[in-house]
């Protein structure tokens, strides 16, 4: 299967060893940063023929089978409904889905029309240290009811959304009510600006 990454930094370097290690067939990666593209795929072993700036240029050059956005969630509507539009039949995008409900909807729709598979990156539920507690859980002690996450300068978008979905995994519900304190001023994006 042809894939390319859209979005070079920590997780776009991350998949690309895991498409390696599926025997998948790498074909080309993204990322409007080329000082760092360059970088970095080299290490990888990614030919510069192989780096592409313009996500939009890459999906008609390559016409991979799979795209992987790894980018910051500000792109990811964009960057999903494009390659679906494109005709990739299989895409795979890092949480969070997107900004807002409205891109996630959008995001859904493309895909649908197109007939691309969408899957976002919450692989917790595939873990052992979910599924063993989950089993715990309800085998042992009879359910959960609450959870209380104690936790500083985390990003509720990017960590945040894994105690949401460790929750409805956990009591096949969703939550009723959510309490939280944030705190004033804007914290910088761990994983850069949008690209």
């Amino acid at each position: 299967m042809k894939v390319v990454i859209v979005g070079f930094g920590r997780m776009g370097q991350r998949h690309a060893q895991v498409v390696r290690e599926l025997g998948l067939e790498l074909v080309a990666v993204c990322d409007k940063n080329m000082s760092q593209l360059s970088d970095v795929a080299e290490k990888f072993g990614i030919v510069s023929t192989m780096r592409y700036e313009d996500p939009m240029a890459m999906l008609v050059a390559v016409k991979p089978q799979c795209v992987i956005v790894a980018t910051t969630a500000p792109t990811h509507c964009e960057y999903t409904c494009m390659a679906a539009e494109h005709g990739v039949k299989y895409i795979l995008c890092e949480k969070p889905m997107a900004v807002s409900l409205e891109e996630c909807d959008r995001m859904i729709t493309s895909c649908k029309r197109s007939g691309t598979t969408l899957a976002i990156n919450h692989q917790m539920r595939f873990m052992e240290q979910y599924t063993e507690s989950k089993r715990i859980v309800q085998d042992v002690l009879g359910g959960l009811t609450s959870v209380t996450v104690i936790a500083g300068n985390f990003g509720m978008a990017m960590n945040g959304t894994h105690y949401f979905e460790m929750f409805r995994y956990m009591t096949n519900e969703f939550p009723k009510e959510v309490t939280a304190w944030f705190s004033d001023g804007d914290v910088a994006n761990p994983r850069g600006s949008s690209v």
